[in-house]
């Protein structure tokens, strides 16, 4: 049912051209900046950067919007789900899978293993419970703002809890 919402809501750049949505995207990513970013974990992104560790981006939402945004925060890159884009135009279907819940861990061993990363020595962040699969699966999990049952989870596997400060 709610994989059926997704694709449905994917579809609403059928027709659209690419680059056009591609300019929209910028304000976009300043509007999620600027509202829905957890600023401590835009502390951690900058901390992880003064480590020197790669930091990338890992979203259901649209490669496009995700792109832009670990741009503007400086990030390594970024991966998200991909649209089928027909001579310059989104069709309105999905290429390839929607990046999230096993096919994002899946995902993110991928890249490990072209970037010949150490996912036992990686952190996570997440918000959701579909990103269990992720966060099992790195070696420093956080979740962040958890929901009573993602905080239970958290708890159980001494994962690291952000919540937003009293």
């Amino acid at each position: 049912m709610i994989e059926q919402q997704i694709h449905k809501a994917f579809r609403f750049l059928q027709g659209s051209r690419q680059s056009q949505f591609l300019e929209e995207c910028e304000a976009m990513a300043n509007r999620l900046l600027n509202y829905k970013i957890n600023h401590q974990v835009l502390s951690q992104i900058n901390e992880h950067k003064r480590n020197g560790h790669d930091t990338w981006l890992l979203t259901d939402a649209p490669i496009e919007i995700a792109t832009t945004l670990a741009q503007k925060i400086g990030m390594t890159g970024a991966l998200g789900t991909k649209s089928e884009i027909l001579e310059g135009t989104y069709s309105g279907r999905l290429d390839g899978e929607l990046l999230k819940g096993t096919h994002k861990a899946q995902a993110a061993k991928e890249l490990a293993s072209i970037r010949s990363y150490d996912l036992t020595q990686s952190f996570a962040y997440s918000d959701s419970l579909n990103d269990l699969p992720l966060l099992a699966s790195v070696g420093t999990p956080y979740v962040v703002n958890p929901n009573s049952e993602l905080a239970r989870i958290a708890r159980k596997n001494a994962w690291h809890e952000l919540t937003p400060a009293a």
